[in-house]
């Protein structure tokens, strides 16, 4: 069963999204000079973009470009596989992250969903850490408008992660319940407080027992690397 790993789908969507506003719509910028301006860290095209449309907020202006990326990425494979092994089964594609976006991010210069240069790209195919205002149930939303049973037959990463008041299963069993039931194919979920991952990384010894999913994977919040604590403490400051 051939496979394909991708990652940075969420990144590639804000970017598309990025770009038909502000070179296309609104034409602020040709593509050239707007991927110049991010070379050149100028700050005004970072501000620019944030007003944009980010995917995980069920707006169609940004998730067009979820369902417009899966269709070209579908049928960019489909193609090579027909043209060079066209005996070959469907090629099974996967969207894993692991913790590998920290190390794709240190490859990549500044895209055009405001990422900066050598930045880690997204943790999951949900939304950017920072760039949604809706809610969960927005940022599911838009995930189930990818269609997941042709597009990722091998399974996407999903994390979300919710604020700590909202752990109760009154709220968590019908946000689960109802993505799968409209198709979702993986959730992990993190209830998190960030005031006390701030203090088990100040004071480990006393927090030896706290658990976090991240990777796929439990693990000790203790024993993560500085960039995997900071990024978690972020996930839950934001939620």
């Amino acid at each position: 069963m051939p496979g394909i790993f991708t990652r940075g789908t969420a990144n590639a969507i804000n970017a598309l999204t990025a770009i038909n506003q502000l070179v296309f719509k609104q034409k602020r910028y040709t593509l050239r000079h707007m991927l110049q301006l991010l070379d050149d860290n100028d700050e005004q095209i970072y501000i620019n973009i944030q007003a944009v449309p980010k995917w995980g907020n069920d707006d169609e202006q940004a998730d067009q470009w979820g369902k417009a990326l899966g269709i070209a990425r579908i049928k960019a494979i489909e193609d090579a596989r027909i043209k060079c092994s066209p005996n070959a089964p469907p090629f099974i594609l996967c969207h894993v992250v692991r913790s590998l976006h920290h190390i794709d991010g240190k490859q990549l210069a500044a895209t055009p969903d405001g990422r900066k240069a050598f930045e880690p790209v997204g943790d999951s195919i949900a939304a950017i850490c920072g760039t949604t205002t809706q809610g969960p149930t927005a940022i599911l939303n838009s995930v189930l408008k990818i269609n997941a049973h042709d597009e990722f037959r091998g399974i996407y990463n999903n994390n979300l992660t919710l604020p700590g008041n909202q752990a109760s299963p009154a709220i968590l069993k019908p946000l689960i319940e109802a993505f799968f039931i409209d198709g979702g194919q993986e959730l992990q979920i993190n209830v998190l407080d960030y005031r006390k991952l701030l203090a088990a990384k100040a004071n480990p010894s006393e927090y030896k027992g706290l658990v976090v999913r991240i990777a796929g994977l439990n693990a000790r919040f203790i024993e993560l690397s500085k960039a995997e604590q900071d990024e978690i403490i972020r996930r839950a400051q934001m939620a």
